[in-house]
C-alpha cells in the first residue's frame, strides 16, 4: 500500500492501474482544481506507452479542463521516470501551455512507491 498525497489523489480520481502493461491516465481538473473525471488515454506493454499530444488533451479540451494531472505505472515496479519520460512530460507541458490546459504533474506509479514530477521540482 502507497500512502501520500499523490496517491490519495489518484485513488480519488478513480485511476486504477491493474494490469502488467503501462497505462496512461489523464486527471482533469477545473481553475479550483476540482476533479472534473478521469480518463484511460492509452496502454501499452510492460516498458512503454505510446500516446500523442491529441490523444492527452482530446477529452481534456471537451470537457472544459484548464489542469490536468498525467500519470502512468511501471509494470516492472520501479516509479523511477526515464529519459523518455522526461521528454514525454516536457512535451506535454509545452503543448498544453500552446492549449491554454496547465499540466500540474507527472505521477509515475511503481509496485510500493511513486514519483511525483510536481514535488521533485521538474514540473
Amino acid at each position: 500500500m502507497i500512502y501520500s498525497p499523490s496517491a490519495a489523489f489518484l485513488q480519488t480520481a478513480g485511476v486504477v492501474f491493474a494490469d502488467q502493461v503501462e497505462h496512461l491516465w489523464r486527471i482533469d481538473l477545473d481553475q479550483n482544481l476540482r476533479v472534473l473525471g478521469a480518463e484511460l488515454v492509452g496502454a501499452g506493454d510492460d516498458s512503454m506507452v505510446r500516446v500523442r499530444a491529441a490523444q492527452v488533451f482530446r477529452g481534456a479540451l471537451v470537457v472544459g479542463s484548464s489542469r490536468i494531472v498525467i500519470a502512468h505505472n511501471h509494470p516492472k515496479g520501479v516509479a523511477v521516470p526515464s529519459s523518455r519520460d522526461r521528454i514525454e512530460t516536457q512535451r506535454i507541458g509545452v503543448v498544453g501551455s500552446i492549449l491554454g490546459v496547465q499540466l500540474l504533474d507527472h505521477i509515475l506509479v511503481g509496485a510500493e512507491t511513486l514519483f511525483s514530477f510536481k514535488e521533485k521540482g521538474l514540473i
